[in-house]
């Protein structure tokens, strides 16, 4: 099945987009860096909990670039979805959004992603958000709302994978 027209378009500016990912996340990791030693308070969140997740972020992120004329425009459609929904809590959603952005993003990135290495990083962080979440920031709200939401979002990719693999 030949790619559909947001695929064809989103590779046509893969180059782009490889450029925008890389500065952006340079400038994100950055930034962060800096705000944690602004804010001595926040310091480890920031650098163990934050830095972690965005590198793991660009790095799917890269990966997804380099593998978009495996997707379908929907399959695309929903990988931005999880993206974006999972960034609006990280940056920001705090106390308003009732999910844990990290969780919905490494829920969905672990079982979507086919390289082991980058598998077994996200793993490890979707641990380490566990145990932040249940163990030390007693979260058990966000961190369930964003397993269920990277569940669902796990279930709507088998359901769009399933669906091109009959056509």
């Amino acid at each position: 099945m030949p790619p559909g027209p947001w695929v064809q378009r989103a590779s046509r500016f893969r180059p782009l987009l490889q450029r925008i990912l890389a500065w952006g996340s340079a400038v994100a990791i950055v930034t962060t860096l800096a705000v944690a030693v602004a804010l001595p308070a926040r310091r480890w969140f920031l650098v163990l909990y934050i830095v972690p997740l965005l590198v793991a972020g660009a790095c799917w992120l890269r990966l997804r670039l380099s593998q978009l004329e495996g997707l379908t425009d929907g399959l695309l459609f929903l990988e931005i979805v999880v993206f974006v929904v999972g960034g609006l809590r990280v940056f920001g959603g705090w106390g308003v959004l009732p999910y844990s952005g990290h969780m919905l993003f490494l829920t969905y990135a672990v079982w979507a992603t086919d390289r082991l290495g980058l598998r077994i990083a996200l793993a490890g962080l979707l641990i380490l958000t566990t145990v932040y979440k249940l163990g030390l920031s007693h979260d058990p709200r966000s961190w369930a709302w964003g397993l269920g939401l990277g569940l669902l979002a796990i279930g709507v990719r088998w359901h769009l994978t399933h669906l091109r693999a009959v056509a």
